[in-house]
């Protein structure tokens, strides 16, 4: 049997049996599916593909029974193996893979039913699986490497991208024994499990792929191995035992904290872990399933650098991450739901109350009559997201007082709104619901103070900048985009595509923000004021273990707590060169400087500059003054430049407060886009610069245009010489008829 990817579908075939069993989760329905052959056939594998779409069946005359979960629709192909189809996989194209008692292995396009590629083995096949296989200096995404346990004896690597390619063979020691199962895991890294309990890891790298990167004799018997991404341990079980791999880090090691002993009549079977890692289960040979925490659930909260965290199932503990330390713990009576932390309080919410007792002294405790899905703190309030609806009321009230008595529902009477998500700053409430409304209240009265309408749909997470001036919103198309709410501006967050796990705003840089997603850290530049206009700026991407999970952001380090419940921190490619800790900061001062630029930390790049001493320097400094409209330090780099006509052109211009006006002439002087030059000075309070500008570019047709809605007086000069210029140039009837004008 074999859930589906998404955990909504069970699929089981009876011992013998010629047919399956397809259960739903959520409605407990159980469907049989006959396969229809002509002649009963009985039914030997079957595997889900990546997207939970189609469930293949394969059978003991190496027959294929596709079966479309979603139109409830069987396609059978005939022939695709002599004899039974011992085992199948598919990848992340939807392409299946079989082989069977035939000595094939067939490659089949999962929409079509046709057969892409076959290829023999020298024995029988035992099971199989597909990977990317690592290549030195190189990302891969595609899965087209397929490994397959031969005999027992050999894996079989064969990488499907060209039709000629051969299998690489790799075998093992003869004492070793019988390879029982393999897997692939990590940075393309295979683990081969033998029967008589030894571990073998080799890299898929050509230039590694004939060592062993470890190896050990863990069991005297092995019955299963299972590997948890999200945890980086592989379990291993055989007899009435099983011990954890660590395969986090480089090294390969045996936590024999965790080793896990049963009676000598509890002989392991199976082993699997949940997704997220947190529950390993066994199953023995008597029927039983056992089932043990392995790692604490992922209950968490941060306020500006402080992290509370879960640390044990009754106690919450509170860290500063810019400090070494524990700031203080809590202690509660229940396993927690999750949490919240203000700048003076912490909230825990509970599904269900337990027996036991609490340190710590609540400051207020409350029922709510619903589920409640989140909850948010300031300095003196809670807003808690409930059904539909945001409730906010004091923490603290005076004694013979109820927090209901002060409870600011949102959204208020009479509007018909569905809150999905809600987010508290220091002065506003904010919520965003089904309908694709984002409003601002005032937290000191719940009054109404701005209301957007995002016309792409609902709004499912909020994520304001830690005082609150900007916000990062997410819809229900996946899409995020970052809002203005004092000009209700809203600028799409560029190249991610991803499913957004969370958005952290740094603490220190109100500018920079990172977008998590499963496996991925985006780093972005939120840049306010610039020649183009407001504007967001992919800056990087960088890969973090899924042994973390990143929590806050703080001057470019990210703060993660791991699954074994400590806080680590990694640091952004985008500030490693900055940070002194790090030890790539005694890098170049030019990689310092360009780091610095990419940034806008533009008083930083000119302490790099200094350093540097070039021309170059000098002149990319002053760029990046200028594109930020940031002329003091423009003219500051120019004048270390020397160069004396443009530092006299940015004193001309250094006090205009008009940023339209000012932005155009920078564009000007930098000779960017004309048109969009003229489009700012036509916002701006002095419109005429746009006929100007045209005139000293000598661009006389812009130039007649503009005068006739500007200037009309000036049209006879820019007429006599648009002529004298066409004239130059030999068009002389052209040049007639505006000598005429």
């Amino acid at each position: 049997m074999q859930w589906d990817p998404t955990g909504e579908q069970l699929a089981m075939v009876p011992g013998g049996g010629t047919f399956v069993y397809i259960w739903t989760a959520a409605s407990k329905e159980l469907q049989k599916i006959d396969t229809d052959f002509k002649t009963p056939q009985e039914l030997s594998t079957l595997c889900w593909s990546r997207n939970g779409l189609y469930l293949s069946v394969g059978t003991a005359k190496g027959n294929l029974l596709m079966y479309n979960s979603r139109e409830r629709k069987k396609t059978q192909s005939l022939g695709k193996h002599t004899k039974k189809v011992v085992c199948s996989v598919w990848n992340n194209k939807q392409h299946l893979a079989m082989a069977g008692l035939d000595r094939m292995v067939t490659i089949t396009d999962g929409s079509s039913g046709d057969t892409l590629r076959q290829f023999a083995l020298k024995g029988d096949p035992v099971d199989m699986c597909v990977a990317s296989r690592k290549e030195a200096g190189q990302v891969r995404t595609e899965e087209n490497t397929y490994s397959i346990n031969v005999s027992r004896r050999t894996i079989y690597i064969m990488e499907c991208q060209d039709s000629e390619d051969k299998p690489l063979e790799l075998e093992f020691l003869p004492t070793y024994g019988n390879i029982h199962k393999h897997l692939w895991f990590g940075d393309g890294f295979i683990l081969v499990a033998f029967k008589s309990g030894q571990v073998v890891v080799v890299s898929s790298l050509n230039s590694e792929i004939s060592e062993e990167v470890f190896s050990s004799k863990v069991l005297d018997v092995l019955s299963d191995v299972a590997y948890a991404p999200s945890l980086g341990r592989i379990a291993v079980a055989g007899a009435c035992n099983v011990r954890i791999l660590d395969a986090s880090g480089t090294e390969f090691t045996e936590v024999k904290a965790d080793a896990i002993d049963l009676e000598p009549n509890q002989a392991v079977e199976r082993v699997g872990w949940t997704r997220d890692g947190q529950v390993l289960t066994l199953s023995t040979a008597s029927g039983q399933l056992l089932s043990y925490l392995a790692a604490l659930p992922v209950v968490y909260s941060h306020h500006a650098t402080k992290v509370m965290h879960l640390t044990s199932l009754l106690e919450l503990s509170v860290v500063d991450v810019t400090r070494r330390g524990v700031v203080s713990k809590v202690v509660v009576e229940s396993e927690p739901a999750f949490c919240g932390l203000g700048p003076n309080h912490a909230a825990v919410s509970y599904h269900r109350l337990g027996p036991g007792k609490a340190d710590s002294r609540p400051v207020s405790r409350r029922q709510y009559l619903g589920s409640v899905a989140s909850v948010s703190l300031s300095g003196g309030h809670a807003v808690v997201l409930l059904e539909g609806k945001a409730i906010v009321h004091p923490i603290e009230v005076g004694a013979g007082q109820s927090s209901e008595d002060f409870d600011l529902v949102l959204p208020p009477p009479g509007k018909v709104q569905t809150v999905l998500c809600v987010a508290l700053t220091p002065d506003f409430i904010i919520t965003g619901s089904k309908q694709g409304e984002l409003t601002y209240y005032l937290l000191e009265d719940g009054s109404s103070v701005n209301e957007y309408r995002h016309d792409e749909g609902g709004i499912l997470h909020l994520y304001p900048q830690p005082d609150g001036s900007r916000l990062i919103f997410e819809d229900d198309h996946g899409n995020l985009n970052l809002f203005n709410p004092v000009s209700d501006q809203v600028l799409v967050v560029p190249q991610f595509t991803g499913k957004a796990e969370r958005v952290m705003w740094d603490q220190l840089d109100p500018n920079v923000f990172v977008v998590v997603d499963a496996s991925m850290l985006h780093t972005y530049l939120h840049i306010p004021i610039s020649i183009a206009g407001p504007r967001v700026e992919f800056v990087c991407k960088q890969h973090y273990q899924p042994t973390h999970t990143p929590i806050l952001v703080h001057s470019g380090s990210v703060a993660c707590r791991l699954k074994n419940g400590s806080i680590d921190s990694l640091a952004l490619d985008s500030h490693r060169t900055l940070m002194a800790a790090d030890s790539l900061s005694r890098a170049t001062p030019l990689r310092k400087f360009q780091q610095c630029l990419r940034l806008g930390r533009l008083k930083m790049a000119w302490d790099c500059a200094v350093t540097l001493g070039s021309s170059e320097a000098w002149g990319q400094l002053g760029v990046a003054g200028l594109e930020l409209l940031d002329i003091h330090m423009a003219v500051a780099a120019y004048r270390m430049l020397g160069d004396a006509s443009m530092v006299l052109s940015l004193e001309q211009i250094s006090q205009y407060e008009d940023k339209n006006l000012l932005a155009a002439h920078v564009m000007v002087l930098l000779d960017r886009d004309h048109a969009a030059a003229q489009e700012l000075f036509l916002r701006s309070s002095v419109p005429k610069a746009a006929l100007e500008m045209r005139k000293d570019l000598k661009q006389w047709s812009e130039a007649l245009k503009l005068a006739e809605q500007l200037d009309p007086d000036a049209i006879a000069g820019i007429s006599k010489e648009h002529a004298a210029s066409l004239e130059l140039t030999g068009e002389y009837s052209q040049a007639k008829v505006h000598y005429q004008q």
